[in-house]
């Protein structure tokens, strides 16, 4: 399963952040292009680089924050001198500590236990509206992949407009069309024909 907390996000104490020394140090901007540089290392495992050997130079970063050169450099130089931020030998910024700003094992698996407990309770509730129950296990194995790809709302969408798809097929066509089967309608993405799809009666 994709560690969705080691690159995708990180997580954000509030009280340290409110309550934090950072507050008093830094002034708004330079907490904000803090928050901005934790960002492009969540990325990279702390670095923050245009990749493994080549560091950013100053107006490439300024580009991608969409600030000013002059701004970050300073900012720079200050969170190296307060010890947030480390300049390596190759002028390869990295956030100090890195270690403190991931998850513990024990939120790691809270977090898991929480997700698969999720996907688990979305996927009972796709089967039991699903109107045809066959294959169980191989149709949950395809929901599942599609969950963990970030598709789970579309296939929420998708299976109401297949819905009505059938009741229009019934009503309009007065044709009684048998389902897919939901292992099938989930592959290949033939749902998504039916994300979009909304059931109008005839004026």
């Amino acid at each position: 399963m994709k560690e969705r907390y080691s690159k995708d996000w990180i997580p954000f104490w509030v009280d340290k952040w409110i309550f934090g020394s950072m507050r008093i140090e830094c002034s708004i901007e330079e907490r904000a292009i803090w928050i901005d540089l934790l960002c492009i290392a969540a990325k990279d495992e702390g670095y923050i680089r245009a990749n493994e050997e080549t560091p950013y130079l100053i107006q490439q970063l300024a580009g991608i924050l969409v600030i000013e050169e002059k701004l970050l450099k300073n900012t720079i130089e200050k969170l190296i001198k307060i010890r947030k931020l480390k300049r390596l030998k190759n002028n390869t910024l990295m956030i100090a500590k890195w270690d403190k700003y991931q998850f513990s094992e024990r939120h790691k698996r809270r977090f898991n236990n929480k997700e698969k407990e999720e996907h688990e309770e979305a996927f009972k509730e796709f089967w039991e509206a699903y109107p045809k129950k066959v294959a169980k296990d191989y149709a949950k194995e395809k929901f599942m992949i599609l969950v963990r790809k970030g598709e789970l709302e579309n296939v929420r969408k998708a299976h109401n407009g297949y819905m009505d798809y059938l009741k229009a097929r019934k009503i309009h066509d007065n044709f009684e069309q048998e389902p897919m089967n939901p292992a099938t309608f989930l592959m290949k993405n033939r749902w998504k024909d039916y994300i979009d799809y909304k059931y109008k009666p005839k004026l």
